[in-house]
């Protein structure tokens, strides 16, 4: 029989040690912090693209068009009341003038931003 604990560079606990927060306890019983795992989501960033769009899902955003930001925090926002994470947008040139630095500077302020395509050599 091969003994898993020494197989794997991985901790290895039982599934009842770990606390799941839905999980009906007794009000004196509190979870050990020490065994709880982490709990975290991915973030859901909107992806864009910095040319007019070539297919009906890609989504444009012109960094140097102040109504295209404007566009942009409402699709971040959406309209049910939801919201996502942030935004991943491809590189443009503009973002490295000092209007394009305000502009991702606000939007990373209350977003996570992430850039895509800045390598001038193709992924």
């Amino acid at each position: 029989e091969v003994d898993r604990a020494a197989s794997t560079f991985l901790p290895t606990q039982k599934s009842s040690d770990f606390y799941h927060p839905d999980e009906v306890k007794e009000e004196h019983e509190e979870p050990d912090p020490s065994i709880m795992s982490v709990r975290s989501f991915p973030k859901l960033l909107l992806i864009t693209v910095a040319d007019e769009p070539k297919k009906d899902y890609e989504l444009h955003v012109d960094m140097t068009n102040p109504e295209k930001i404007i566009e942009l925090e409402g699709w971040l926002r959406g309209r049910d009341g939801g919201s996502l994470d942030g935004v991943y947008m491809q590189y443009q040139k503009a973002m490295l003038g000092i209007e394009g630095q305000n502009v991702m500077r606000n939007l990373a302020s209350r977003y996570n931003v992430g850039i895509w395509g800045a390598n001038p050599i193709p992924d």
